[in-house]
Order: structure tokens, then C-alpha cells, then sequence
């Protein structure tokens, strides 16, 4: 696990030298919130479980509901009809969701080795652009505020 510091230097230098640059996968509390704090735009996903919204909803809280903020509802895998919108309405979480990612059987095998060959399945095609267009729209808009000196 890297130090804070030698996070933050590595992303002061990813950001001198691209557009966008997307953090994932840090299961280090320190190191995740150190990322959100510099973040442009902070994406918080969650599968549509209690624990994980309920997760999802305490990280939005620490980071004091700064924005932009994505929330992304990630369907990992596949929930008998209605069982997951009964739950969540149980747990009474008040995380509104931006984009919602439907489950893929696929989609595992996409994100761990890149694009296979052929056709993106049809119902990621829109959710999978939406979250794009959002993320790359924030970037824009955190851009344009930099040079402006805001």
C-alpha cells in the first residue's frame, strides 16, 4: 500500500500529463478519502444491497456532500425481481442514484480484460454513455474552472 504522500505525487503528475484521470480500487481508508478530497469529480458506486448503499451513503456523508459527486448503482450480479428495491426501501437510505449500470452477465469478464470481441450488449449501450458523458462534462466543467481561477 503506497503513503498518502506518494499517492498525492503520483496523481499531481497523472494530472499534468492527461485529461481525466480515474482512481479505483483503494480499499485503504486513508488512502480512498486522501483521493476524494482531491478529486474534480468524486464517483461513489454501490451495488443495490443494504450494506453497500448504506456503505456508499456513509462515504457521501464524510466527504461533506462536496460536488460534483456521481452516485452509481452497479448491478454485479443478478437479483430476483424486486428483492433488492424491497431491501433498499428497508434500510431507508436516502441515496439518490445518478446513473444505474443493469446486471450483465458480461460485464465481469469486461472490466477484469478490457472490451472483448464484438457487440457491447445492448443494455449497457445508454448507462454506459450516460456515466461517460457525466464524467467528461464534470472534467469540462473542473477544467474551465481552473483557468478561470476558480
Amino acid at each position: 500500500i503506497p503513503s498518502t504522500r506518494a499517492l498525492e505525487w503520483l496523481l499531481d503528475e497523472l494530472k499534468q500529463r492527461s485529461q481525466l484521470v480515474l482512481v479505483d480500487g483503494l480499499d485503504d481508508p486513508a488512502l480512498r478519502f486522501a483521493v476524494l478530497e482531491r478529486a474534480d469529480i468524486r464517483v461513489v458506486v454501490a451495488e443495490p444491497t443494504v450494506r453497500d448503499v448504506l456503505r456508499a451513503a456513509r462515504i457521501v456523508d464524510l466527504i461533506g456532500g462536496r460536488e460534483p459527486t456521481l452516485r452509481v448503482r452497479n448491478h454485479t450480479r443478478e437479483f430476483r425481481r424486486g428483492t433488492e428495491t424491497r431491501s433498499l426501501a428497508g434500510a431507508a437510505t436516502n441515496l439518490p442514484t445518478d446513473v444505474e449500470i443493469p446486471f450483465e452477465p458480461s460485464l465481469p469478464a469486461i472490466a477484469d480484460r478490457g472490451w472483448p470481441e464484438g457487440r457491447m450488449p445492448r443494455q449497457l449501450r445508454q448507462p454506459l454513455a450516460g456515466l461517460t458523458d457525466r464524467l467528461l462534462a464534470e472534467a469540462a466543467a473542473a477544467t474551465a474552472a481552473l483557468s478561470r481561477g476558480g
